[in-house]
């Protein structure tokens, strides 16, 4: 879904069937209990091929299930990565498992918002990261007809992470969040497809002329920063 004008954000949306429907009843009904009401549990009937990654908040500087599960699929990439996400704001782990992946020959494309955003302070601080990312020949392109609200990765073109986590800190450290790892070519190459679509529609972010942004845009992001773990 999406469209032209700035008000229509550019998703993705997913209708699950069988199985699965147990599994999202069930963290639905963890997340409920956790405040205090009790519902049965719901045990899934079969395996699906799906693994379900329900994210709670744990505590201050507790890395949730969202944000080690990006981490484990990147480490686990031997050709590319392809990433959407709303709103783009990584800690360092996350970076340097990026890092490393390229370093070793994986191809990674990652897809944010330009200059359309919810929140322009988290927009900006995330752009902090560009640099160290660029660095290690990693791909980073801004969407530009609207803002980007979908939330997946995709991995060698077999395995997909979709959900409700952002690369950002919010879904590191203190949102509830819902996702699903997905194996299944077919739902990934769907995915890629949709993804160099959204490309064609970006502007690629390039290394000297970012480093060549002016002073006064460098000083605001670095000043942005310094609140990232609220975004």
């Amino acid at each position: 879904s999406g469209g032209d004008h700035p008000t229509a954000r550019r998703d993705t949306h997913f209708q699950l069937e069988g199985p699965i429907v147990d599994t999202l009843k069930q963290a639905f009904i963890q997340s409920w209990n956790a405040f205090g009401d009790t519902l049965p549990a719901v045990k899934p009937k079969q395996k699906t091929g799906i693994t379900p990654i329900y994210s709670a908040t744990r505590g201050p500087l507790r890395m949730t299930a969202a944000g080690k599960t990006y981490i484990d699929l990147i480490e686990s990439a031997t050709k590319t990565i392809n990433l959407t996400t709303g709103y783009f704001n990584p800690n360092y782990r996350v970076i340097g498992a990026l890092q490393r992946a390229a370093d070793q020959g994986v191809a990674i494309t990652i897809l944010t918002n330009g200059r359309y955003s919810t929140h322009h302070f988290a927009l900006e601080a995330g752009k902090v990261f560009y640099t160290p990312l660029l660095k290690h020949g990693i791909q980073i392109a801004e969407y530009q007809p609207t803002m980007i609200h979908a939330k997946s990765m995709t991995i060698d073109g077999q395995r997909s992470y979709v959900g409700s986590a952002n690369l950002n800190f919010r879904s590191f450290y203190h949102d509830e969040e819902f996702s699903l790892v997905i194996d299944s070519p077919q739902l990934a190459v769907a995915l890629d497809r949709g993804f160099k679509d959204d490309l064609k529609q970006s502007q690629f972010i390039k290394l000297e002329e970012w480093r060549r942004r002016p002073l006064k845009q460098k000083l605001m992001q670095y000043i942005y920063v310094i609140g990232h773990y609220f975004y």
